[in-house]
């Protein structure tokens, strides 16, 4: 159980960027959502990570970064991410941001923090940051690691991307949801976000359905980013950008260049 952000924007969506990140650190410290479900500890203290692309003069440069303190607590941590946020020659960001909640039973150090990074067989290489939970015996990664671990390793071994993730949905590998933030880095130079909303027809308690969703947030030409439930929440209530509730199955993939932000969406799940 997780919190997330992928984003795209220009240096213009900047404050809007740097919102939803305080949006993340507080749900991360207290997630109202997680007191609904009856948790005990209603954060998500088991670490955090991020991936970022910054776009500057026409080269991309790239941070990734994972850490064992919880996020609302790492102070050093967080100004190093917000360093990179504000570059001033920085054209474009993308990336995930991603607080994690360890499921019972596994691993809790830096390294099992997301986002956890793939090499697909043409060289593309993904950082895949997961909310939920899926089966690593249905997707033959090591079972000392994460579920996270082997569905990054599952998505490079069967590309595309889009039929990868149809493949883990249609064999019935979720067991409760698929809400993902993905950075991706093509061998050919393109950079893009992908973000996923999918919560398996084995949830049916609609408080737990609710917390797992991701939704959609946009500004102007600039700026875009999914987030989980109550980020998005935050977000929406300390900048006033509505946020839209992704459909099930709904995929959106994410970039951004000297024009602007923008995004395109597919659906994995018929009906």
């Amino acid at each position: 159980m997780c919190r997330l952000i992928s984003f795209a924007t220009t240096a213009d969506g900047l404050p809007e960027l740097a919102a939803l990140v305080k949006a993340l650190v507080r749900s991360a410290a207290r997630d109202p959502l997680l007191e609904v479900l009856g948790v005990r500890q209603p954060s998500h203290g088991d670490g955090w990570g991020f991936a970022v692309a910054v776009l500057k003069g026409g080269a991309w440069r790239f941070h990734f970064m994972k850490f064992g303190n919880p996020i609302f607590r790492d102070s050093e941590g967080l100004r190093g991410l917000m360093r990179i946020l504000s570059d001033s020659e920085g054209e474009v960001f993308l990336g995930v941001i991603h607080a994690r909640k360890a499921s019972k039973g596994e691993a809790v150090t830096w390294v099992d923090a997301h986002p956890h990074h793939a090499i697909v067989r043409d060289g593309t290489e993904i950082y895949v940051a997961h909310n939920g939970r899926v089966n690593k015996e249905g997707l033959g990664g090591p079972l000392r690691r994460s579920d996270t671990v082997s569905l990054a390793l599952y998505l490079a071994r069967n590309p595309p991307l889009t039929e990868g993730l149809r493949k883990v949905i249609g064999s019935g590998y979720v067991e409760s949801a698929l809400s993902l933030g993905i950075l991706i880095a093509g061998l050919g130079g393109a950079v893009r976000v992908a973000s996923l909303n999918y919560v398996s027809p084995k949830v049916r308690d609609e408080a737990r359905r609710k917390y797992y969703a991701m939704h959609l947030l946009e500004e102007g030409k600039y700026f875009v980013a999914t987030a989980s439930s109550t980020t998005a929440s935050f977000f929406e209530e300390s900048v006033g950008i509505k946020a839209r509730e992704l459909s099930n199955g709904e995929l959106v993939f994410m970039e951004a260049g000297p024009e602007g932000a923008s995004y395109s969406r597919k659906n994995l799940v018929e009906g």
